[in-house]
């Protein structure tokens, strides 16, 4: 049995937008009166509300995914080794590896270490750390770096 389905692709310019599914029929008679209902009330949005079955749904989907999983491999590729490297925040007690928990507005991070320990890092200051021993604190850039190791693989 077919499923019909209504929604729309929202006008946002991105050029990879999904299908936005509203309501799913069995019958194309339903869908048509729910797409009648449905454009009534969003004409002031000026939505054009179309009528899809699965399959097409499933194809237009698998498009958007493949259109961004080429352009992350772009952006992959573009970048040099340099870039390319990953900075793992160390614990201060342990040294080992860490995993962030959550993190707040500020970029103020709750992290824990693979051994249990959970600390906090500011992540703020730590990507600044150069800026702050030139313009700043040199003393309490020294201090920020003993305290929060890092490395880079």
């Amino acid at each position: 049995m077919k499923k019909y389905i209504i929604g729309y692709v929202p006008n946002t310019y991105k050029g990879n937008d999904k299908f936005k599914i509203k309501a799913s029929f069995d019958t194309k008679e339903e869908a048509v009166k729910e797409r009648k209902v449905l454009e009534e009330k969003g004409k002031a949005f000026n939505v054009c509300y179309s009528i899809w079955t699965a399959k097409q749904v499933q194809e237009q989907w698998d498009a958007c995914t493949q259109k961004s999983k080429e352009k992350r491999k772009k952006t992959i590729a573009s970048k040099t080794p340099e870039q390319k490297k990953k900075k793992f925040i160390l614990c201060p007690r342990c040294g080992s590896t860490s995993k962030l928990l959550y993190s707040e507005f500020g970029g103020l991070q709750t992290r824990r270490c693979k051994n249990g320990h959970s600390f906090e890092y500011d992540k703020w200051i730590g990507d600044r750390i150069g800026s702050i021993m030139l313009f700043g604190n040199p003393v309490a850039a020294a201090e920020f770096i003993v305290n929060n190791p890092t490395i880079t693989k």
